[in-house]
């Protein structure tokens, strides 16, 4: 995952956004139409009231769809939040003169149906794909609550793992339970764990934050679910087999 990308994640009039959502793996979203936006009451009150106020300085808030360009899906997304003016790259214009353009920078408070922050893979436990679903909702809402659902993705994940939850069982004590079988995933897990916990129970945290959890529990998952190096040695292993290319092995050697 790009981190980076979601971390400064806005749309643009000009660009095409990549996003993707679960129920399609085939299109990408794009924005439908125009976005209606209209300046906000604290952006009017300091253009009034501060000599230095310029248009990069105004805010507004928008709302407006977004449509997956699939044909076979073409599914619309509501989208609202905050639209700002921001320089665009300089250029030199006809006179030779460098000039700089604004641009609308869209930055998203809530999308709904939510879009995928990490890709739900069919491999994943369904439970927890169910889990991380739900926290892609809060992603442009809430760090915190965000980061609590995706540290219940965690404990989904040891239930799937059959690592003992009843009551009075800390989440942590299982996570040390399934570090005794798998310390590598193990020490991710805790991680994550520690990103959940903060947000649950103790201050603010930023999206940067809540990134580090999507990205270390999608590690988690492709190790045990979806191990490429894992992929590749079953495959050489069919084609040492069967001595020959993949594409000239029938489907039932």
């Amino acid at each position: 995952m790009d981190k980076n990308y979601w971390h400064h994640f806005h749309l643009r009039d000009d660009e095409f956004p990549n996003l993707n959502w679960s129920k399609c793996k085939e299109g990408k979203l794009f924005i439908k139409d125009k976005f209606d936006y209209y300046e906000t009451y604290n952006s009017r009150l300091k253009s009034f009231d501060e000599f230095s106020f310029s248009e990069v300085d105004r805010e507004y808030k928008f709302v407006g769809f977004l449509e997956c360009n699939n044909y076979k899906c073409k599914e619309i997304f509501s989208i609202v939040g905050i639209l700002n003016r921001e320089p665009d790259e300089p250029y030199e214009d006809n006179s030779g003169q460098l000039s700089q353009d604004l641009f609308n920078s869209y930055s998203p408070e809530f999308i709904s149906p939510p879009i995928e922050i990490i890709e739900l893979k069919k491999e994943y436990p369904k439970a927890v794909n169910n889990a991380l679903y739900e926290s892609f909702k809060l992603f442009f809402t809430d760090n915190e609550a965000c980061a609590n659902k995706i540290r219940t993705a965690v404990e989904l994940l040891l239930d799937e793992n059959g690592i003992e939850n009843k009551k009075g069982i800390r989440l942590n004590d299982r996570i040390i339970k399934f570090k005794k079988i798998d310390p590598k995933n193990g020490e991710l897990l805790e991680a994550v764990k520690w990103i959940g916990n903060y947000g649950s129970h103790q201050d603010k945290i930023i999206r940067k934050d809540v990134l580090d959890g999507y990205e270390l529990l999608k590690a988690v998952l492709d190790n045990l679910y979806d191990n490429e190096s894992e992929k590749l040695r079953l495959k050489a292993e069919r084609i040492n087999t069967n001595q020959k290319p993949i594409s000239k092995i029938s489907d039932q050697q």
